[in-house]
């Protein structure tokens, strides 16, 4: 058959029909939006001691304000949210190495630094594959066109 290359044909293992594969990219905003999750779950672990203070701080406030945010008004918090939400990938770069500097520099025990400085390893890899390294996707699709009799 054909070259193995992305966007040429190849024998798929699965059937004697080939297939074409497609390179499509990642989404830079969805790959944004993953990294800033890690950002976001690295410092949770990290401040895990205060999370339960963060956490009724946040009810209390929900509290106060629900009713506010319904309606036309929640349309629009929805649509101020879709525009700085994820955040830009230099802002994401910068919460990265800080993040990860100050995870490193802290005296407490390796064990408490592993999973922060692992996530944040890990987004600053999202960011860098959704500009970088394009993502191959297969569709099943014959060769050559079947003729109908």
């Amino acid at each position: 058959m054909g070259p193995g290359r992305a966007g040429g044909y190849r024998e798929s293992p699965m059937s004697a029909m080939p297939t074409r594969t497609t390179v499509v990219k990642l989404e830079p905003r969805a790959a944004r939006r993953r990294a800033a999750l890690c950002v976001i779950f690295a410092a949770v672990l990290w401040w895990h001691r205060w999370i339960p203070a963060l956490l009724v701080v946040a009810f209390i406030g929900w509290i106060a304000v629900h009713t506010r945010f319904e309606g036309e008004r929640g349309d629009d918090l929805q649509r101020s949210l879709q525009r700085w939400w994820p955040p830009a990938s230099s802002v994401l770069v910068a919460l990265i190495v800080a993040g990860t500097t100050l995870y490193g520099v802290s005296h407490d025990a390796i064990i408490a630094k592993i999973l922060p400085i692992a996530l944040n390893v890990l987004a600053a890899f999202m960011l860098v594959r959704a500009i970088r390294w394009p993502v191959v996707t297969s569709r099943k699709r014959a060769a050559v066109p079947s003729v109908s009799s």
